[in-house]
């Protein structure tokens, strides 16, 4: 075990953090000034919050999806889903099919 005479500072301290711990009204004065502000970046957080929620409300409320809109998407489920079953070349029996000018050629039984 090793034991030094010096003293062994993990970073160089500026005499300004030294200053905070020559006594006891020092520290007290250097706790003090760290909540100088507080109460009024508090308000400005709150406020800043406040219309950050406002701003989403309204745009949640502007963006009301019409009945339209939810059609042409079920459309565009289905349309990726008889496209991804053509890729597949399988049909709604679980027959093998082949397109013929457009045509689906189901097997017959």
């Amino acid at each position: 075990m090793f034991f030094f005479s010096q003293q062994v500072f993990a970073q160089g301290a500026n005499s300004e953090i030294q200053s905070c711990y020559a006594t006891a009204e020092d520290r007290y004065r250097c706790y003090a000034a760290r909540f100088n502000g507080l109460l009024e970046r508090a308000r400005d957080r709150a406020e800043q919050r406040k219309t950050i929620l406002e701003s989403q409300a309204t745009a949640r409320l502007e963006k009301e999806v019409s009945p339209t809109e939810i059609r042409d998407l079920q459309r565009e489920e289905m349309r990726k889903l008889i496209e991804a079953s053509r890729k597949r070349n399988v049909s709604h029996r679980g027959g093998k099919y082949s397109l013929t000018y457009g045509f689906v050629l189901e097997p017959r039984e």
